[in-house]
């Protein structure tokens, strides 16, 4: 799907076009596909629909990196050495990565953010992966806690990465 998506010869777009439940798992809520005909006609027609997101995607991880960072430089509460941010930042990371995914299926505003992680009917990596850019903001505050107690935005960033990747 992604070589499809990408750019691949037209075989290859109509063996993905023929995928359109990898189709919406791809784009869950986001792209509610009623016309499978029309679908496939658009991957044939437009080769690369996931560029046009990756701008978004950009821009809001830019704004909470730029966001973490003046918090850590202007407001954090202590200073820990590097090891201790490293340490706080994976044990802090996964703490309040489930706090914050418990209360997503609990709390409207933070489960309309989460559902399109839900979408699928099959689990895989791509759909461990999958979250909305609303995520970001619904995320933010509980991270940022890690930043008030002296975690950088640098070892914050890798163990929110490495948290989801070994969460699948």
């Amino acid at each position: 799907l992604f070589t499809a998506l990408l750019g691949g010869d037209d075989g290859e777009i109509r063996a993905a076009a023929a995928l359109l439940g990898a189709l919406q798992d791809k784009y869950g809520a986001a792209v509610e596909v009623k016309n499978q005909a029309l679908a496939a006609e658009l991957m044939l027609n437009d080769r690369q629909p996931f560029m046009r997101v990756i701008p978004f995607y950009f821009l809001a991880w830019g704004l909470l990196l730029a966001a973490y960072t003046w918090l850590y430089e202007h407001v954090r509460l202590i200073t820990l050495p590097i090891w201790a941010q490293w340490f706080v930042a994976f044990i802090g990371v996964d703490l309040l990565y489930y706090g914050w995914h418990r209360l997503s299926h609990r709390v409207n505003v933070l489960w309309a953010a989460h559902v399109v992680h839900h979408q699928s009917e099959d689990y895989n990596l791509a759909v461990a992966l999958r979250q909305s850019v609303t995520t970001t903001a619904t995320v933010f505050p509980f991270y940022a806690l890690l930043v008030l107690a002296g975690v950088g935005p640098f070892p914050l960033g890798v163990a929110t990465a490495l948290s989801t990747l070994y969460q699948f």
